[in-house]
Formats: structure tokens, sequence, C-alpha cells
């Protein structure tokens, strides 16, 4: 006999006409599921860098490792510096430009991810917290294993699959951003339960309004 309770399946297996058991079998619900990435670049911007912007319908994240940026949306501009993070969400204009100040060296990721719990980092620019860096580590230092890099203009950047790439590297890639993301999450909901969220640096930092 089955019985289905939302993510729990019971068995009831009967043996005789007084004994019996029950098997239960858990569904993991899962929150976060990257599908595809695009993008994967660990980058080094020389201090005159620009681009003109784009827009694309899949998510993407840009981490500043070192240096300076700006960043331009379609309603916002935003001064990045070491640490700092920001989301663009699906079919948002953004362009980056380098302020002039020396090399900045950012890492850019952008992936399809149809979950509607990302809804919470539409037009997110933040602070990562201190806890986290080490976790976006291993991302770029599981990518760097898997994709060579490439730049034919300095500006138009591309990646390619390594032939010696290490057994379940994409893999790992795919589940260290999915963990990242959901720390994120519930960084922010544990703080908000305690009353401290305005506290913390996962709150955006504040935009400067294009005039």
């Amino acid at each position: 006999h089955y019985f289905i309770f939302s993510h729990v399946t019971m068995i009831l297996i009967i043996l005789s006409s007084n004994a019996y058991f029950i098997t239960m079998t858990y569904y993991f619900n899962t929150e976060i599921n990257i599908s595809k990435v695009h993008t994967l670049h660990y980058l080094e911007l020389d201090p005159s860098y620009s681009n003109d912007g784009e827009t694309h319908d899949f998510w993407e994240m840009l981490y500043v490792i070192s240096g300076s940026c700006t960043v331009v949306t379609t309603n916002n501009r935003f001064e990045l510096s070491q640490e700092d993070l920001i989301f663009h969400k699906p079919n948002e204009f953004h362009s980056l430009y380098c302020n002039g100040n020396g090399y900045t060296i950012v890492f850019v990721t952008s992936f399809n991810c149809r979950s509607r719990i990302m809804r919470y980092f539409n037009e997110q620019c933040l602070s990562l917290p201190i806890e986290l860096k080490s976790l976006l580590g291993k991302v770029i230092t599981e990518s760097r294993k898997v994709f060579n890099y490439s730049s034919m203009n300095g500006k138009d950047f591309t990646f390619t699959l390594k032939k010696d790439a290490p057994i379940g590297s994409e893999q790992l890639i795919r589940l260290y951003l999915e963990q990242f993301l959901i720390l994120l999450l519930q960084k922010r909901q544990h703080l908000h339960s305690a009353g401290q969220e305005g506290e913390y640096s996962l709150l955006p930092l504040r935009p400067q309004r294009e005039s």
C-alpha cells in the first residue's frame, strides 16, 4: 500500500495478519537549480577597459577580486570595489568600465536558473560575506581546472573545455555555485529573523542614480 504526503512516500508492507512494517522515502526539495552555464571568466581588466553593454535572457554575477570598476544598469550606476558582488537578472541591460586606477581583476559567471527564489537577487549589489569568500574561491579554482580562457581583442572573452579536465569538475562548479547562492539566501533569512539584517553587508549597496 502506498501513502504519499507532499515530499514523503510511505509504503506499508504487510507480512501477515499481525506483522507489518513501514518504509519511508523522502523527496528532497530543490530550491536552486542551475541548468546551464554560459560564462565562467577570471579576467584581468586594464585601467581603460570598457564595454558597450549587453542584455541576455539568463542571470549574470560579477565579483570584484581586486581593484575597482563601475557598473551601469538601465536606472542605476554602481561603484564597485574589492569583494563587491553584483547580480544582473535576465534581460537587464548592464555595462562595465574601469576607473583608470590600475588593473581590476573580476570573476564573471552567467547561468540559466528558473528557480523562483532567484527573485531575491534582483538588482542586488552587495559586499561578499567573509565566510562565503572561500566557497566562491572554489568556484574560481575549479573553473580554471576545467576551461581555457582567451580574448581576441581584449574585450570579447571565450572559454573552451580542457581535454584533461579532472573528472567531475564540471559538476563541482555547478554544485559550488548552487551552494553559494543558497548560503547567501540563508544568511539573509537568518539575520532577517533575528532583526539584524540592517547591520549586515548582504543588504544592497546604495546605487548612484543616473541623472
